[in-house]
């Protein structure tokens, strides 16, 4: 089982659904489709974020799956 990574919302654009988290080997890539439930209208620059790092299908990049906000 893999251990859920933390990083701080660095950015996100409400309007188009996505955003970055700062994490230590740099800023991931996240989509509201990729969340659990997760309240847009809690998504603040510095909020602390739970996520599964995953593979993008198509550009290979790392992306983040399952965000949640750390209580």
């Amino acid at each position: 089982m893999f251990k859920r990574k933390k990083g701080e919302l660095k950015k996100f654009f409400s309007e188009k659904g996505y955003g970055f988290i700062q994490s230590k080997k740099g800023d991931i890539f996240f989509h509201v489709s990729d969340s659990q439930g997760l309240d847009v209208n809690l998504l603040k620059e510095g909020v602390v974020l739970s996520y599964d790092e995953s593979k993008d299908s198509r550009s290979g990049k790392t992306k983040a799956e399952k965000v949640t906000i750390e209580e």
